[in-house]
């Protein structure tokens, strides 16, 4: 090491070694930090989270998630109340499609967020049923007399 430290020899494999060695212990001490805090994580402190989170719950047609994060910079409201008041997402997609630029974007981005809003505030159609009588006495078998 002297030698390598006082320019007597060019021979630097020790000093790399060190060094990847440095850089591999420090990316696993990353890792597992990140593993745990994912693990013992609570629920979200911070708006920007809580989008992520309910945006992995929400099934986006093509495009809109990236149109809808759009939409909620344009309008300077948080991506989280986008997906969850359904009057301020059409004023909020209202006032984007108003503004000027990128119109033929804007407008291919509506018809997206058109879809996405059936998908997050209309109900899906239930299955038909069978009819259920109203009165559980009429479903039973009455007894011949």
């Amino acid at each position: 090491m002297h030698k390598v430290n006082t320019g007597q020899t060019n021979d630097n494999t020790f000093r790399n070694g060190i060094l990847v060695l440095l850089a591999v212990v420090a990316l696993i001490v990353l890792v597992l930090n990140w593993r745990q805090r994912r693990k013992t994580a609570g629920p979200p402190d911070n708006i920007g989270r809580l989008g992520r989170q309910l945006g992995r719950l929400v099934r986006f047609p093509f495009g809109s998630r990236l149109v809808l994060k759009w939409v909620a910079h344009s309008t300077q409201t948080p991506f989280a109340s986008l997906l969850l008041s359904s009057a301020l997402f059409d004023k909020s997609v209202e006032s984007w499609v108003s503004q000027p630029t990128f119109a033929a974007l804007r407008h291919w981005g509506k018809d997206r967020l058109v879809l996405l809003r059936a998908n997050l505030f209309d109900p899906p159609a239930l299955p038909a049923q069978a009819a259920v009588p109203a009165d559980p006495a009429d479903s039973c078998v009455s007894p011949q007399t």
